[in-house]
């Protein structure tokens, strides 16, 4: 992927299943020393990429919550954000 790095303080949120965009970008802001953040409806598949991160050193954290509910998003965020 070509992309500018970004800073280590960096922080990203992603909806992250296994083999979809937001894991790939996920998977590739964390190798350039992002923590990240990934949200999705299956516990195993946003585990599965957390999990990949992790072994290749970088900070990742996973949540299943419901990423086509507002109330369930926007709680996320903001338990991100604080």
């Amino acid at each position: 992927m070509n992309s500018t790095p970004v800073r280590k303080a960096s922080t990203r949120s992603y909806s992250a299943r296994a083999g979809t965009i937001g894991a790939a970008s996920a998977k590739e802001f964390a190798a350039e020393g992002a923590e990240v953040f990934l949200a999705g409806r299956c516990k195993s598949s946003v585990e599965a990429v957390e999990n990949e991160i992790a072994a290749r050193g970088g900070q990742a954290h996973a949540a299943a919550i419901d990423t086509l509910g507002d109330a369930a998003v926007n709680q996320y965020v903001d338990g991100i954000v604080m």
